[in-house]
């Protein structure tokens, strides 16, 4: 049933009602965006449960502990056919909701999310998945991340808000590389020294376009390269007395 099939036989009824009131029924389980589905509709064979279970441990497996409903979807596509089309489960969402009743005492489920009860993060979310999986301690690259969020089957939507999640502990140093702030560190001589390096390029107007600093020879050292991302940073994080 729909949530509007619902508010046309209970008028009045609203929105947290309905989503209260389907938490409290372990068997009402969401199907889709604003639908619900009752368990006792969906016709599984024993074989076919082995199936799913097999699935999602070899997916969690693979994964270090982590599977997505995109990947278990994937997996059983074309294995577990006449179950789909026989509770017209259509796509991941439909699947991930049955798959979450019928072994939720095995796995931890948020959606879109699958893992192991031995996975290394309590509040789960996309941001502290990426960084158990990314093992990025210390530092964060995106194009390492890009690729295990298509490994992952995450949806493209959402790869660039996650990683701007991500990012929020990190100084980005290149293109690609970020470190971790807390591993970050520059002297206040080095700070000093940039912005007598900056008010160079502003002595005439106060201006300079950023995107003309071509020059970074003549920067003074750094344990970093130097390069448009890495003095972005700089001027961003450190009070140097200038702004971009």
């Amino acid at each position: 049933m729909t949530k509007a099939e619902i508010k046309q036989s209970i008028p009045g009824i609203n929105d947290f009602v309905i989503a209260f009131s389907a938490m409290r029924l372990p068997e009402l389980i969401q199907w889709d965006y604003n639908e619900f589905n009752h368990i006792d509709n969906i016709k599984i064979t024993g074989e076919e449960r082995a199936i799913l279970s097999n699935a999602i441990k070899n997916q969690t497996e693979l994964h270090s502990g982590y599977s997505s409903d995109a990947l278990l979807f994937t997996a059983v596509k074309d294995t577990c056919k006449e179950f789909l089309s026989r509770n017209n489960i259509a796509n991941p969402q439909n699947l991930y909701y049955v798959a979450s009743y019928l072994f939720e005492g095995d796995y931890r489920f948020k959606r879109p999310h699958i893992l192991s009860k031995t996975f290394s993060v309590q509040e789960i979310s996309a941001a502290n998945i990426a960084q158990v999986l990314l093992h990025c301690e210390t530092d964060l690259n995106y194009e390492k991340y890009y690729r295990l969020t298509a490994a992952l089957g995450w949806a493209g939507g959402t790869v660039y808000s996650i990683f701007s999640e991500l990012e929020k502990d990190f100084i980005r140093v290149s293109e690609n590389d970020y470190v971790r702030k807390n591993y970050f560190g520059v002297s206040q001589s080095l700070i000093s020294s940039i912005s007598d390096k900056l008010r160079e390029f502003v002595c005439k107007s106060g201006y300079f376009a950023f995107n003309s600093i071509f020059d970074y020879e003549s920067f003074p050292k750094c344990s970093y390269k130097w390069n448009g991302f890495l003095l972005e940073s700089l001027i961003t994080e450190y009070d140097t007395g200038f702004r971009i």
